[in-house]
């Protein structure tokens, strides 16, 4: 997928050929469409398949009222669905919004391959709206249920297997995570990006969990040599 072009800010211009959300349980999953004046004759609203507390009714009942489409967000055919909408639009490079706020990294994967799909029978133009979450409490980490690649599409392994492997890795406030990543990996070099948030609380949070990386004795001498951190 080649980009031509790259922007940012919100575009003057809301009018989109498809719009897609996703229906999960945060309220935020609905504030970019409440909070603007879209205009889209296509929305899709992907549900999860669970998921389903919180505020889950309440955005269905918003999304329902707004006449969006409901699809399973780790389904296939939605790529089939698009082009065939796509294809009696007016505009010679239709414009798609895509709202990943309450997205898991699986949906945005599948929707990523959606959107390479169709890109091969047009150009298109795609705008990524991000509302970001509230921090309210210490996190409370849940168990890690799979450890691969978030889609078999995304898997695969150099062609050059003899040079080093290098790894990028976002730090959150997920106490040990990153280190479990990189011990599994065993890369020869790291960048790791730490967050840069307004709250404090989370900002507090994210360095005790990071806490890791600042050890300068014994056996962390080695690693630390091994981590940019910007």
């Amino acid at each position: 997928m080649a980009i031509l072009t790259e922007a940012d800010g919100r575009p003057d211009d809301l009018k989109f050929d498809a719009v897609f959300v996703a229906a999960g349980y945060e309220s935020r999953c609905r504030w970019v469409v409440e909070q603007t004046n879209i205009d889209s004759d296509r929305k899709y609203a992907l549900t999860f398949g669970y998921l389903e507390v919180g505020d889950y009714q309440s955005n269905i009942d918003f999304f329902a009222g707004r006449d969006f489409i409901f699809r399973d967000g780790f389904a296939t055919g939605l790529a089939d669905e698009l082009i065939t909408s796509l294809s009696v639009t007016q505009n010679s490079i239709p414009r798609i919004l895509i709202d990943i706020s309450s997205m898991s990294r699986k949906m945005i994967a599948n929707l990523l391959l959606t959107m390479d799909q169709v890109r091969r029978t047009r150009a298109i133009e795609i705008v990524v709206a991000y509302a970001a979450s509230q921090y309210s409490s210490d996190y409370n980490p849940g168990p890690i249920r799979e450890a691969a690649p978030i889609r078999r599409e995304f898997a695969g392994w150099s062609s050059r297997p003899e040079l080093p492997l290098g790894a990028v890795f976002g730090l959150g406030c997920e106490p040990g995570l990153v280190l479990g990543a990189l011990q599994t990996l065993e890369p020869d070099k790291v960048w790791a990006f730490a967050p840069n948030g307004f709250d404090e609380a989370f900002g507090e949070e994210s360095a005790k969990a990071r806490a890791v990386f600042d050890r300068s004795e014994s056996a962390w001498d080695s690693l630390w040599s091994r981590f940019l951190i910007q």
